[in-house]
């Protein structure tokens, strides 16, 4: 389902890691540079990179999906929870062009759950670092943070550091667009027509 894809992001990968990408694409820096390491360092061709790069992030996701469900349900349903996002993952394949950041977001995403449900929050700084390399939604993890610990520490201590967190995350994206600039962007910023008329947008 993917193959109709490999052009198009054959020609953005070139963009990504040659700094001309179109906005927002040429901040979402890291899966394309692993990539072209991947690429450069093991000899693979761009498009067997990014199929184990999927690959690894598929897994990953399903693991700790399966981990968070565990924390809060009895067998089988974290089975049962994971097989029903295994069963809905190849469609993020579909229209996908160049997202291949998408994966790891939603693992990343899945990551700041259980480390906020293991209440271990000082891995939430690093995870925070190196997510805002992979794509802007990161920036919710201070509201996610807010969301976990209003009830547990005073209003100041939470505060500061889910503003910590906040100025953590956009001054990764900051410092992106101060390296990398801003082009033109590749699309509009809301697609409502689209997004209302087609089921694959």
């Amino acid at each position: 389902v993917d193959r109709p894809n490999a052009k198009t992001r054959a020609t953005y990968h070139e963009q990504v890691v040659n700094a001309e990408a179109p906005a927002p694409i040429q901040h979402r820096i890291l899966v394309p540079l692993v990539a072209d390491r991947l690429h450069r360092d093991l000899g693979l061709p761009v498009e067997t990179t990014y199929i184990l790069l999927r690959g690894a992030a598929t897994c990953l996701n399903l693991l700790l999906f399966h981990a968070l469900l565990a924390r809060w349900l009895p067998a089988p349903w974290p089975l049962t929870g994971t097989l029903f996002l295994a069963a809905v993952t190849p469609l993020l394949y579909l229209g996908a062009q160049f997202q291949e950041g998408d994966h790891w977001n939603l693992t990343v995403f899945l990551a700041a759950l259980l480390i906020l449900a293991a209440r271990r929050d000082g891995w939430l700084w690093p995870l925070t670092l190196i997510s805002m390399l992979n794509r802007e939604d990161a920036v919710y993890f201070p509201l996610l943070y807010l969301l976990a610990r209003y009830d547990d520490l005073p209003a100041g201590a939470l505060l500061l550091r889910a503003g910590g967190l906040a100025t953590l995350a956009l001054g990764v994206y900051g410092g992106l667009r101060f390296a990398l600039g801003t082009r033109a962007w590749y699309s509009e910023f809301i697609f409502v027509q689209q997004n209302l008329s087609d089921p694959l947008a």
